[in-house]
């Protein structure tokens, strides 16, 4: 064998015991998942406590999906403002001790699509005249777009994995809080149009709240199987994002439901779908507060 086809022979075998260690580590990460969704989900006290957490997770410059959030929370339960090495680094706070945390992020391809093509061509397949005309914005008939072909495992740091002060912390995590709880509910029961006649201000808003959650979520979900959960879920949410005292939630819709291993798929969506609305709802509420 000449030393070519050795060097070759020995890059193959570095490459499938990288691939190897990569799926191992792809696996336990599926596995930490469906352990920690089912724990959290199983448990209202520490479905809370999930819930609060993964909606003062800050992920840099862009958001993170809500199985990396979970995947994210299960390898760290206090991690608060999370990124990449070099978009700490570009922040001028530079990662400076041990703990990655591994996520997924996606692998996109780029083609072209056009009517003229029996399907999309990859960027590569293409001609240089095909590509010119993709990158013209004028045109329409070459559209240029990009397919998600797959995940990679990457990892990213928390900012106690730096040597950022708490100061810096509260520059990146500001908090959203009203300080009177009689004005809190006035504005949100005008806002809404709804009352309560409970007894207590907390109570008060949670009706309202839950309430007016609850009617928006079924314009969309209304046939979701867990929607009773979804909705009081994303309600937990909103009540946690403005600073009030979330102990009176009692998630009374979890306590007939024991997830199984086998309803990990249902699991997702569901845990999807609250940590989508539970951010876009809580903004919204927050706004009519300030």
């Amino acid at each position: 064998m000449d030393e070519n086809g050795f060097k070759q022979k020995g890059l193959k075998m570095k490459n499938i015991k990288k691939k190897s260690k990569m799926d191992e580590r792809v696996e336990a990460m599926a596995q930490k998942y469906e352990t920690t969704a089912l724990d959290f989900y199983n448990h209202p006290e520490k479905l809370k406590e999930y819930l609060r957490n993964v909606l003062r997770l800050k992920c840099g410059m862009k958001d993170y999906s809500a199985y990396n959030k979970l995947l994210i929370l299960a390898q760290n339960p206090d991690a608060s403002y999370v990124q990449s090495y070099n978009a700490w680094k570009e922040m001028g706070i530079p990662v400076t001790k041990k703990g990655a945390l591994y996520i997924y992020a996606p692998i996109f391809m780029k083609q072209v699509k056009s009517p003229n093509f029996d399907k999309p061509k990859s960027w590569n397949s293409c001609t240089k005249e095909e590509k010119k005309w993709a990158s013209d914005a004028s045109r329409t008939d070459y559209v240029i777009e990009n397919r998600k072909i797959s995940d990679k495992v990457v990892h990213v740091f928390d900012i106690s994995s730096t040597d950022a002060t708490e100061e810096d912390l509260l520059k990146l995590m500001p908090k959203n809080h009203m300080a009177n709880i009689k004005d809190v509910y006035e504005v949100l029961s005008e806002s809404f149009e709804l009352e309560s006649s409970k007894d207590t201000m907390e109570e008060k808003i949670w009706d309202i709240i839950y309430d007016y959650v609850d009617s928006e979520l079924k314009n969309q979900y209304e046939e979701f199987e867990n929607f009773s959960i979804l909705s009081e879920a994303v309600s937990y949410c909103v009540y946690d994002f403005i600073g009030l005292d979330t102990t009176l939630v009692q998630f009374k819709s979890l306590q007939d439901k024991i997830w199984k291993e086998d309803e990990i798929k249902d699991l997702t969506m569901l845990n999807k779908a609250i940590c989508e609305n539970g951010k876009k709802y809580s903004e919204i509420v927050y706004s009519y507060l300030l």
